[in-house]
């Protein structure tokens, strides 16, 4: 195989090449991340003011982009081999939550609290978990309309919360 007979082509028409694929590609990556939107969220305790001593699992989404969104659903998992999935079911609002669906413009916040003294997903996942593990790998994912998801880590707060439900409900059964 001799390569002496070869052309090549020139350097111009090899850097033109190359801007060209340069320049799809940063097209593509343009087109691409104007699609996506940009949120926060965080998932913790709170307690609101006019209620002292009630404390809430508090979820919050703020849409940090210009491009307006919808949270579609809210989903729960936890553990590694085999990781469990559920999911919160908010079909209406409630006194301290937003309903879904509501759309999120620049700066708009969705706010979703469950109070820790009552039934909920809270003491319902918690009393599930089997190990310290499961706390551990604990998340709740924010579905949006756009296809896209958050994934949230709880806060220490409320991982410490489910935890003390979890050896609760480890001793009652044990009890029983």
């Amino acid at each position: 195989m001799s390569v002496e007979g070869t052309d090549w082509g020139s350097v111009a028409d090899w850097a033109s090449a190359a801007g060209s694929i340069l320049a799809s590609v940063v097209a593509l990556y343009l087109a691409r991340s104007a699609q996506r939107v940009s949120a926060t969220a965080l998932c913790g305790i709170r307690e609101i003011s006019d209620m002292p001593g009630r404390s809430f699992a508090w979820i919050k989404v703020t849409n940090t982009g210009e491009r307006p969104f919808k949270v579609a659903s809210v989903s729960l998992s936890h553990g590694l081999m085999p990781k469990k999935h559920g999911f919160i079911k908010m079909d209406r609002a409630g006194a301290f939550r937003d309903p879904l669906m509501v759309p999120l413009n620049d700066g708009d916040s969705g706010h979703y609290g469950f109070p820790l003294d009552e039934d909920n997903w809270v003491s319902q996942q918690a009393s599930t978990f089997r190990s310290f593990l499961d706390v551990r790998t604990f998340r709740i994912t924010l579905h949006l309309s756009n296809n896209q998801s958050i994934r949230i880590k709880p806060e220490k707060p409320l991982m410490d919360h489910m935890k003390e439900v979890m050896t609760q409900a480890k001793s009652r059964t044990k009890s029983d």
